[in-house]
């Protein structure tokens, strides 16, 4: 289903955590390309779920996207 999918050039933040366990930052790879008008930040510290473990500092970074 992923090679169906259509790139999308919607301006776009990708923000990946840099302790992510399931998707490493090694695979955003297939993410970036179908976001070509994205910018990719890697936070050091965030996991999984950084809008449950670290709330405020991922509203922020929302907000700045916005």
């Amino acid at each position: 289903w992923w090679c169906g999918l259509q790139p999308v050039t919607v301006p776009t933040v990708i923000l990946w955590g840099g302790r992510e366990r399931l998707l490493s930052s090694d695979q955003s790879s297939p993410f970036t390309q179908l976001l070509p008008n994205s910018r990719l930040e890697i936070l050091p510290h965030w996991r999984h779920f950084p809008m449950i473990e670290q709330p405020l500092e991922f509203v922020r970074k929302v907000e700045e996207a916005l």
